[in-house]
C-alpha cells in the first residue's frame, strides 16, 4: 500500500494538470502551460523540503511517534545473508527479467493514454481543447484511487508465505489482463463508454507498475540488492515507456487512426502478464534449474 500510495501520485498529477493545461492553453498559449506547471514544481520542492525527511529529522512529528518508529522501524527484518549478488547476478536472475518485462508493458500503456488522450478524444471524437482535458482527468482521478485501494487489498489477502514466493504476481497478471481491455477502444461508439474503458489501462496499467514493485522487494534475496533490482526494473519501464509516444505518433501517421496503437498496447499487456506469471517464481539470486544448467553448458 505504501508504494500504492506513492505511485498513486503519477496519475493524481495528470489527473489534475489535464484541465488546468487545457484551460491554459485555450486561454493563452502551450508555451505559458509549460511556465506555470514548470512554476508549480518549483514550489512543491520547498513543501518537500518541509515535510519530508527521516524520523530523526522531522520537526513536526510528535516525540511519541517518532520514538515507536524508531524502536519498531527494523523490528522483524532477517538479518542479511550475505552482501547481495550484484548486477551480474540479477541479469542471470528470470525474475529479474520478468519484473523488468512486466514493468515496461504496463508503463507503455499509462505513457500512451497520458501523451496521447487528449489528442484522440479531439482528433477522433470531435471534442474541445477544454473538454478533452476534463474528460482525460476522470480515468486518472479513478487510477489513483484504484492503485491505492488494489495494494490495500493485497496487503490483506497476502500472507509472508505467498509474498516470499512470488504470490504476489497474481494481481500484477490481473491487473495487466485489465489493462488489455484497451484495445476495444476504438471499436466503440459511445463516448461515455470509451470514457469508462479508458479507466482500465490507466487504472490497471498505473496499478500494476506499482504492485510490480513491491513483488520485487517481496522477491529480494537480500536487501543489498534492492536499489540495483529497483533501477533494473525501472529502466525495464522506461525504455517501453519512451517508445509509447514515438510508437503511436508514427502508426497514427502511417494509418490515420488509433486503433493499432491501441491494440498494440492491449497485446503489450496480455504479454506482460503472461511474463509475470511465468517468470517471477524464483527469489532475486536463486539459481533455478535452467539457470543451472545455461551455467554448467557456459562453463
Amino acid at each position: 500500500m505504501a508504494v500504492g500510495s506513492i505511485q498513486a501520485g503519477t496519475l493524481l498529477g495528470p489527473a489534475l494538470s489535464a484541465p488546468l493545461v487545457a484551460w491554459l492553453i485555450a486561454e493563452t498559449s502551450w508555451r505559458v502551460s509549460f511556465f506555470v506547471t514548470g512554476a508549480i514544481g518549483l514550489v512543491w520542492v520547498a513543501v518537500w523540503l518541509v515535510f519530508v525527511s527521516t524520523p530523526e529529522k522531522t520537526s513536526w512529528l510528535p516525540e511519541a511517534e517518532r520514538r515507536r518508529i524508531l524502536d519498531e522501524r527494523h523490528a522483524g527484518d532477517a538479518p542479511a545473508t550475505n552482501d547481495g549478488i550484484g548486477y551480474r547476478g540479477l541479469l542471470r536472475s528470470p525474475s529479474m527479467w520478468g519484473l523488468a518485462i512486466s514493468q515496461g508493458t504496463g508503463v507503455y500503456s499509462v505513457y500512451l493514454y497520458l501523451s496521447w488522450l487528449p489528442d484522440y478524444l479531439q482528433t477522433a471524437r470531435g471534442l474541445s481543447i477544454m473538454k478533452s482535458g476534463a474528460y482525460t482527468s476522470v480515468p486518472f482521478f479513478v487510477g489513483a484511487a484504484v492503485i491505492i485501494l488494489t495494494n490495500w487489498f493485497g496487503d490483506r489477502i497476502l500472507t509472508p508465505h505467498t509474498m516470499r514466493n512470488g504470490g504476489r504476481r497474481i494481481v500484477v497478471v490481473a491487473c495487466l489482463l485489465f489493462c488489455a481491455l484497451g484495445m476495444v477502444i476504438p471499436f466503440i461508439d459511445s463516448l461515455t463508454l470509451v470514457i469508462i474503458l479508458t479507466i482500465f489501462p490507466i487504472s490497471f496499467g498505473g496499478t500494476a507498475t506499482a504492485t510490480n514493485a513491491a513483488l520485487c522487494n517481496d522477491l529480494l534475496r537480500s536487501q543489498a540488492d534492492s536499489g540495483r533490482a529497483f533501477a533494473f526494473m525501472v529502466l525495464g519501464g522506461n525504455v517501453f515507456g519512451l517508445m509509447a509516444p514515438i510508437i503511436t505518433g508514427y502508426i497514427v501517421q502511417a494509418t490515420g487512426s488509433f486503433a493499432s496503437a491501441f491494440i498494440l498496447a492491449g497485446v503489450l499487456s496480455l504479454i506482460g502478464a503472461a511474463v509475470s506469471f511465468t517468470m517471477t517464481r524464483h527469489t532475486l539470486g536463486e539459481e533455478t534449474p535452467t539457470a543451472v544448467g545455461l551455467a554448467r553448458v557456459a562453463g
